[in-house]
């Protein structure tokens, strides 16, 4: 939930300027977090839905989309932390 709050307010002006114009990729990730936990609420508390394998298979998919959108952000602040120190 954390993380999902940040991505809303995405404030990373004084953190990581660069963060800016990766406006799209934390949408995408906030989109697949978004979609992911309504899925999971399904899964986890509506005991009378059907979760079908293709179901699974796309949370794993909503899931990766979700690491790779980190992996580039944090990326992204890696580089300018290591800009300003090198």
């Amino acid at each position: 939930m954390e993380v999902t709050e940040r991505l809303v307010e995405w404030k990373v002006d004084n953190v990581c300027p660069d963060l800016l114009s990766f406006r799209d990729v934390k949408a995408r990730a906030q989109r697949a977090m978004d979609t992911a936990r309504g899925k999971r609420v399904i899964a986890d508390y509506r005991l009378s839905n059907e979760v079908t394998y293709s179901d699974a298979v796309g949370q794993i998919h909503r899931v990766e989309q979700v690491i790779r959108a980190a992996r580039t952000l944090v990326g992204v602040v890696q580089a300018g932390q290591d800009a300003a120190t090198g």
